[in-house]
């Protein structure tokens, strides 16, 4: 890295590693000097996954496959038929099993090394059971607690140790591959408030490398000045191919994990292609979160761009932001988005952004956004193609073209609610010009299943001025709509496409066939603003309205003394 951080002279940004080093200086200027591959060999290597083997320790009243009476399990439950399956089934609780394992093969060259234990857990009985990850580090054993869980299907329950804890420094490859100073031993499992009817199944070791650390991540300490509030300027260049593989940090995965509220910096002018990032909460491909601005003119974001995968596990999950509480203007991303639902919520993600506090405009998202859900006894809420749940603030010309997928693996879900094309919960100063051309699908629900629309899923606010397209199916829900889904407050001089979406009603809007919706004078016969705003450039946007300040090659050019305007083809 070359330069001094300062306005005159910032710092200047060669390589991955002057990238990652931007975390000791969290205030200062930095800019790009360079397109910059974000995978070194040294973050390249594959996880490992090692399984228990046959010399298993037993404790208590547990009964371990293979050593248990086939009386005891059932075969047929296996999660995968790989025939080598650890079964636990807890008939007393309050037991441990440790088990010993092939160690780990980590390449020398490895470095940012994480343990990742798993095990998928049912529990048929009606009381609440809990589980203890255990390893053993140096003849010493640590342990990772999970929560209370009561669920009569398997789900997977995981936990990370990111540092080895012996030394409470990263994970050296000797001694995750057991041959080092402060060598890993074994790893095991431990119930305790258990029911008679648990069951423990695929229990598993991995070993993550987990890339690149999010510049500006305040985990766990939550102290402000580990967030960042620095100056970033990407001079139009390319990071390619950036690897973030920490799915148990919370709060601020991204290439910027958290932003700092008294920031007047800013973030703007780079490309993120091929992002591969997986976090907890606040996950996205440009910031996790970027926290609430009391001044707009702080902490603005402008002018980027990202590409790849977006993961987390539950709450403000975005392709572009988890959570934003500042000013993003001019930005774009065609990350999908998967929410892997392995906990108890799945609430408040979008295809652009998790949770909207403030101010976006002239963007969009066209990855699209899945939810993963296998527990019974959960919740999906709030999940939309470009903003799960939009809290305040505006959001004004975006849109989405991605499709949103509510699959609840066959297992009946205590709650779905608020899915949209567009927003999943519309609130706050509501949205205006704005648009969503993807589909929207839930495969089941049960208890409260409501609020299911083409463009909102739930609205509460303001929508003028915005359509939708896609199709919505939403099988065994009430409040379901090609436009919004439950309305409770006005929608105006918005439309939906009653032929692409299947359906004839919404709550709020006007529904128009194909032809009508691919006529300019529907719209500008409700007021919406044709060469300013609006456009429409046949092929452009398959002939549907395109916003003119958004989409490259969206045109509009009215003839004078046509009335209400005409388009010309333009060659």
């Amino acid at each position: 890295m070359t330069g001094s951080g300062t306005l005159a002279d910032p710092y200047v940004i060669w390589d991955i590693d002057d990238l990652q080093d931007m975390n000791l200086d969290l205030t200062a200027y930095y800019e790009l000097g360079q397109n910059i591959d974000a995978l070194p060999a040294r973050w390249a290597w594959p996880s490992q996954i090692r399984r228990p083997t046959a010399d298993v320790l037993t404790a208590g009243t547990w009964n371990v496959f293979p050593l248990a009476p086939a009386t005891k399990w059932d075969k047929i439950d296996e999660v995968v038929e790989d025939g080598d399956a650890t079964y636990i089934v807890g008939v007393t609780g309050g037991a441990d099993a440790d088990f010993s394992f092939n160690v780990f093969d980590v390449p020398a060259i490895a470095e940012n090394i994480g343990l990742k234990l798993s095990a998928f857990i049912r529990n048929d009985g009606s009381g609440t059971s809990r589980l203890r990850f255990r390893i053993t580090v140096n003849g010493t054993v640590y342990e990772k607690a999970q929560t209370g869980f009561r669920f009569v299907t398997y789900v997977l329950h995981e936990d990370v140790w990111d540092t080895n804890p012996d030394t409470g420094l990263a994970w050296t490859v000797d001694d995750i591959n057991g041959v080092g100073p402060n060598p890993l031993e074994r790893i095991g499992v431990e119930a305790y408030d258990a029911t008679p009817d648990l069951r423990i199944t695929q229990f598993f070791a991995t070993a993550l490398c987990m890339g690149f650390m999010p510049v500006g991540q305040d985990e766990p300490t939550h102290n402000p000045v580990n967030r960042f509030s620095g100056f970033f300027d990407g001079k139009g260049h390319v990071i390619s191919d950036l690897l973030i593989n920490r799915p148990y940090l919370d709060e601020g995965i991204g290439l910027f994990g958290c932003t700092r509220q008294d920031s007047t910096g800013y973030i703007r002018n780079v490309g993120l292609q091929d992002v591969d990032i997986t976090g907890e909460s606040d996950v996205g491909s440009i910031v996790g979160f970027h926290e609430y601005m009391l001044d707009l003119a702080d902490g603005i974001i402008s002018d980027c761009w990202a590409t790849g995968t977006v993961r987390g596990r539950d709450v403000l999950i975005g392709g572009f932001v988890g959570y934003n509480g500042g000013l993003i203007q001019d930005c774009r991303t065609a990350c999908e988005v998967i929410v892997l639902g392995v906990v108890v919520l799945a609430v408040q993600n979008g295809g652009f952004v998790g949770l909207n506090d403030r101010v976006i405009i002239r963007s969009h998202a066209t990855g699209n956004i899945t939810v993963n859900h296998q527990n019974s006894n959960s919740d999906i809420e709030e999940i939309g193609g470009f903003a799960g749940y939009h809290n305040n603030g505006e959001i004004d010309e975006c849109f989405s073209t991605g499709n949103v997928l509510i699959n609840n693996n066959g297992v009946a879900i205590d709650i779905i609610w608020a899915i949209g094309g567009f927003i999943g919960d519309n609130w706050g100063n509501g949205i205006r010009n704005c648009y969503s051309r993807g589909n929207v699908t839930v495969t089941a629900g049960v208890g409260i299943a409501q609020g299911v629309g083409g463009l909102i899923g739930y609205n509460e606010a303001e929508c003028v001025n915005s359509y939708s397209t896609g199709l919505v199916t939403a099988p065994g829900f009430t409040h379901v709509g090609g436009l919004v889904g439950y309305n409770d407050d006005v929608v105006t001089d918005s439309f939906w496409d009653t032929e692409t979406s299947g359906w004839a009603i919404s709550e709020g809007g006007t529904g128009r066939t194909t032809a009508q919706m691919k006529d300019p004078t529907t719209f500008i016969a409700a007021g919406w603003d044709f060469g300013a705003e609006w456009g429409m450039t046949p092929p452009c946007n398959d002939n549907y309205p395109c916003l003119l300040n958004v989409t490259s090659g969206c045109l509009w050019i009215a003839r004078s003394g046509a009335g209400l305007g005409a388009l010309l083809l333009l060659s």
